[in-house]
């Protein structure tokens, strides 16, 4: 499965997921980059107007703090670990830690 996610700034993004997960990158262009995760799936980081061009529309524009329209979960080993990379990296938190059905 690929997940491609549009995003305002390609190499913040792609740098958040490399810090947070240490991803590795198995494409790494000017305007995409794609992380292969375990389970064979994909996330790919496409910066905004290349997104456009690919699909005839750019996503609309999300005021900077705002939340996101969509939700992607990710497993981890070490919930408490991966919390602190996520405020290191600079991102938040918009829920605290608690199963997920």
């Amino acid at each position: 499965m690929l997940t491609i996610l549009a995003a305002r700034n390609l190499r913040t993004l792609s740098g958040f997921y490399r810090a947070v997960f240490s991803w590795v990158a198995t494409v790494d262009t000017r305007n995409y980059v794609e992380f292969e995760l375990p389970g064979q799936q994909r996330i790919g980081v496409y910066e905004r107007e290349g997104f456009g061009r690919n699909f005839g529309e750019t996503p609309g524009e999300v005021p900077e703090g705002a939340v996101r329209p969509f939700e992607l979960y990710l497993q981890v080993t070490d919930l408490a670990i991966a919390a602190e990379r996520i405020a290191a990296a600079g991102g938040r938190l918009l829920s605290a830690a608690a199963k997920r059905e």
